[in-house]
């Protein structure tokens, strides 16, 4: 992947694990999974510490930059920002009304419908690995 996708997936990964308040440590170490299997080398929990720090993106700024900048992506790669986000966001094992909510916002901003066709496209991978 590029270094501009690596940038964008992980300004994503860390404003979207805020959303909820802060970010524990599963949520952290979710981020560092993400970041490792995507770049295809070792990401460095420091460099999600210190990016969770300045994150400060609102819901409604992460669907805007999700809008703005998911344009220049290919839908493989939106498709891997959407699952890293479900990632991220379950990864404190709950899933509430907001957080739900936010993800259909943020289908929606990367330019995806929000029916069922799309929650079933980004869910995918997570029933095969159970």
């Amino acid at each position: 992947m590029s270094p501009k996708f690596l940038e964008f997936l992980l300004e994503v990964l860390v404003n979207g694990a805020r959303i909820d308040g802060a970010a524990d440590a599963s949520e952290r170490d979710e981020i560092v999974k993400i970041m490792t299997e995507v770049k295809g080398a070792p990401f460095e929990r420091a460099q999600v510490d210190l990016r969770l720090e300045l994150a400060t993106l609102t819901r409604e700024d992460l669907c805007a930059y999700l809008g703005r900048a998911g344009v220049h992506f290919s839908e493989e790669e939106r498709k891997t920002v959407l699952r890293g986000l479900v990632r991220v966001i379950a990864a404190d094992g709950r899933l509430d009304a907001a957080e739900s909510a936010a993800l259909v916002g943020y289908i929606e901003a990367i330019g995806f419908s929000h029916g069922p066709s799309a929650l079933d496209m980004i869910m995918q991978p997570f029933r095969n690995a159970v």
